[in-house]
């Protein structure tokens, strides 16, 4: 039997600080704060004051002799792009928006009921104009220099940009232009190496960002994981996984969550294993985790885990967690969820070595 004692490879996304301590209580060793209210939206950038209310907040859980668990800082500036496409068929004019959400990756389906129709329309999230790229090095900034993040306790950032392969859709506003969605289909999707490092070299130097020039500092320690961005490029790889994670690779990222493509955890099994078999054979991946997010259950767990396995094999790796929000159906932190989560984990020795 596992040791009950044993810290938990689980992350769990709070959304405002009012669940960390409970999550906690519940077996989480690692927070990814979001703004309060923002689940509806997939999660974006929560302000300074609540992360120290959340830290004010984890300061019982220091004084039961429970460690402080690590925390991850969300920077997304707003939730999927938001239009109305107005389609006109033979005899009638039809308008109409549907959101379907996901945490961190969440898609905007524009659904047109055409006699000729073309289907659906997907307009792509976590592409960002230039002052949209520029209020979140603001936001990395003013965390990364609060004083309130530690590397020790292994704190960090989540965040995610991608673009087109021509790069122009970064002076593109989608909300304002449905016809992007159509140009920007025909166009391959990427991961934007040179405004992910930026990021992430204002995180490890604190420095002041100005548009494509980021100063390198002495380094802050802070982690850098790449958010569920990456399962867009991974559900249009064709197969690349490791063209996909040598980019991530490019970008300094620490990790990455994923499930493994667009979707599910449980639906994606071989492509998280394959994104866990590319991190682990590459040289300069060693040292990278796999945060499989999703749809997260602890009734799916262990066919997760075992999924994720190599053949043959018990050992799953120290560098993969888990990731869920725990939520019940109304929308409010489920224990009973939390703690068969945590239950499952131990079972299956889903823990921290240290």
């Amino acid at each position: 039997m596992a040791n009950d004692k044993a810290r938990l490879r689980l992350e769990v996304p709070i959304f405002g600080p009012d669940d960390g301590l409970l999550a906690v209580s519940m077996g989480a060793s690692r927070l990814e704060l979001n703004r309060a209210g923002s689940y509806a939206l997939g999660g974006t950038t929560p302000t300074l004051a609540e992360l120290a209310a959340l830290l004010s907040s984890l300061g019982t859980s220091s004084r039961q002799h429970r460690p402080r668990p690590t925390i991850r800082i969300m920077i997304r500036p707003r939730g999927p792009p938001q239009t109305t496409i107005t389609t006109t068929t033979n005899t009638t004019t039809i308008t109409t928006a549907t959101i379907t959400a996901d945490h961190a990756s969440t898609d905007l389906t524009i659904t047109g009921l055409q006699q000729q129709g073309d289907g659906q329309q997907r307009l792509q999230d976590f592409l960002y104009t230039p002052a949209e790229f520029a209020a979140m090095a603001a936001s990395v900034r003013e965390f990364a220099t609060s004083g309130l993040l530690s590397a020790r306790h292994g704190d960090g950032f989540v965040f995610g940009v991608l673009h087109h392969a021509n790069g122009q859709d970064r002076n593109q506003d989608q909300n304002e232009d449905p016809a992007v969605v159509k140009e920007s289909s025909q166009r391959r999707l990427e991961l934007d190496v040179e405004r992910n490092r930026e990021l992430v070299r204002l995180v490890s130097g604190s420095g002041e960002y100005k548009a494509g020039e980021v100063t390198d500092g002495a380094g802050s320690g802070l982690a850098c994981v790449l958010h569920r961005a990456v399962d867009d490029l991974l559900s249009c790889s064709e197969g690349d996984v490791g063209g996909v994670m040598e980019r991530l690779n490019e970008c300094r990222f620490d990790g990455v969550l994923t499930s493994g493509g667009r979707g599910n955890a449980v639906g994606n099994v071989d492509g998280l294993r394959e994104v866990v078999e590319s991190v682990t054979r590459t040289g300069s991946g060693m040292g990278t985790e796999v945060i499989v997010g999703g749809g997260v259950r602890k009734g799916n767990l262990g066919a997760l885990v075992k999924g994720l396995r190599k053949d043959g094999s018990n050992e799953l790796g120290e560098r993969v967690w888990f990731h869920s929000s725990c939520l019940g159906a109304d929308g409010k932190f489920d224990t009973e969820e939390a703690r068969g989560l945590a239950e499952e984990l131990r079972r299956l020795g889903v823990i921290l070595s240290d």
